[in-house]
């Protein structure tokens, strides 16, 4: 295993360089080299000890930021990253509702055409501004115990009064472009 690695050092590193003197000599002996893979081994799968990411939001660093700045920040990071399904439970919780309006509902619409993106909200400002391709309107009629579900489309009028029921509702369908 040595010698196969010490080759493919050798091909990719020039024994010239400052980096490739120092490197040389340090891995020429196979005690370091069998120190250098024990460490490796140790610590390769330990991120949260080796690895620190800082977050900012704008120019603030998370750590100093306010906790609807925060939720923001991992919403939009959510939102950015991955194309697997993303399910967010009420992601509109500790969130500015302009900010909702005016920077998540288009990053929202840009990502839906890369990943699928279900949200269970209260605020129309995801479901109408956001295009929602599918809605799913969950109520407890009076007088019963279960769950009723009603599906639809944001174009489908017969159940515009129960989208105009959610948070910003009218206003949603108002700046609705």
């Amino acid at each position: 295993m040595v010698n196969k690695t010490n080759r493919v050092f050798q091909q990719t590193l020039d024994r010239n360089s400052l980096y490739g003197k120092v490197f040389y000599e340090i891995f020429e002996k196979k005690s370091n080299f069998a120190i250098y893979k024990n460490l490796i081994r140790r610590n390769i799968y330990n991120i949260s000890e080796n690895v620190q990411i800082v977050g900012f939001y704008g120019k603030s660093p998370l750590t100093s930021c306010s906790f609807g700045q925060r939720c923001t920040a991992v919403v939009v990071t959510l939102l950015m990253t991955g194309v697997k399904p993303l399910l967010i439970d009420e992601p509109e919780a500790h969130l500015d509702n302009r900010l909702i309006a005016q920077y998540l509902v288009d990053l929202i619409k840009e990502k839906k055409n890369e990943r699928q993106i279900i949200f269970a909200t209260h605020n129309a400002n995801f479901v109408v501004n956001g295009d929602a391709e599918l809605i799913h309107i969950l109520e407890i009629p009076k007088e019963k115990v279960f769950t009723e579900i009603i599906s639809t489309t944001i174009e489908n009028l017969s159940h515009r009064k129960s989208l105009l029921k959610l948070e910003g509702g009218e206003e949603a369908f108002k700046n609705r472009v």
